[in-house]
């Protein structure tokens, strides 16, 4: 069995440990660290965790923390002294390198889901329904719902939260029904705009998901032309520009919806009567 033990390394201690041998891409991953979770130095980077074998130290993770540290990135943060360090003493390269898989097991690493979640219940409501049990397809309402000065996970969801709970209130199952999968993240951020104009889009949503669209001969309802634009695409439905045709077009069809009216066309997205319900919010202020 590993000996493990509870050690304080100096900063110049952690700046003599080698790297694991099967650490990845270190500068490659800081360029994108030092835009999130290593913006700046906190408490919890405080500690590490080190392999020692033949009397030489090897990390076990904070590689990246380190790289930034040597590039500067860390000036101006308040830093501490020592590091708290647990050590695994090994007797083998092979046992250094299985303590590294891991601290980096891709099964530890949060997902966007359960990122969401956290969000969430760290701001004061832990999601009810089935459909967010693993809120993944909220993803979008970050992409098309938020300008440029929302650039982060609880930035958005402290800006949308009023409109999260009313979605989720809805209690929507999990899945799609067999006609394909039509209930997408572009679709959930149109529906938070709507919600902000005060709309109810349970039955919306719903009759998407469960295939209850009308169609007279070759007229059709909001909901069936939804279905058909999202089933057969004729333009891109992913990524920033894709997820903002799926809203506007579910807006669009959303119009449509109310009104109770069957169209023979797609229902225009473009239209300027629909930027009534288009939102976008910001944290900006307001003059």
């Amino acid at each position: 069995m590993q000996r493990t033990y509870s050690k304080d390394f100096t900063i110049e201690q952690w700046l003599r440990c080698r790297d694991n041998p099967r650490q990845r891409n270190t500068e490659l991953r800081a360029g994108r660290a030092k835009k999130k979770h290593l913006c700046n130095w906190k408490s919890v980077h405080n500690s590490i965790a080190i392999s020692k074998l033949n009397g030489d130290y090897y990390l076990n993770d904070s590689h990246t923390r380190r790289y930034l540290y040597e590039e500067g990135h860390f000036d101006g943060c308040e830093m501490p002294t020592h590091l708290q360090a647990f050590v695994i003493e090994c007797d083998t390269m092979e046992e250094v390198v299985e303590n590294y898989k891991c601290y980096d097991a891709k099964q530890a690493v949060e997902k966007a889901s359960d990122e969401y979640y956290s969000q969430m219940k760290e701001l004061g409501y832990v999601f009810k329904s089935k459909r967010f049990e693993e809120p993944t397809s909220l993803g979008a309402i970050q992409t098309v719902c938020c300008d440029g000065t929302i650039q982060n996970t609880e930035e958005w969801m402290t800006a949308w939260f009023e409109e999260l709970k009313i979605l989720d209130g809805y209690m929507l199952p999990k899945g799609n029904t067999s006609v394909g999968t039509t209930v997408t993240a572009g679709l959930f951020a149109a529906c938070v705009m709507l919600i902000n104009q005060n709309y109810d889009v349970k039955d919306f949503i719903l009759d998407i998901r469960n295939d209850m669209g009308q169609k007279k001969g070759s007229k059709r309802c909001g909901v069936d032309w939804f279905i058909k634009f999202i089933l057969n695409p004729e333009e891109n439905t992913s990524g920033y520009n894709g997820y903002k045709n799926v809203a506007k077009t579910a807006i669009a069809c959303f119009h449509l919806y109310l009104n109770d009216k069957l169209s023979s066309r797609m229902p225009d997205k473009e239209a300027k009567q629909l930027e009534k319900y288009w939102v976008v919010k910001s944290k900006r202020k307001k003059v």
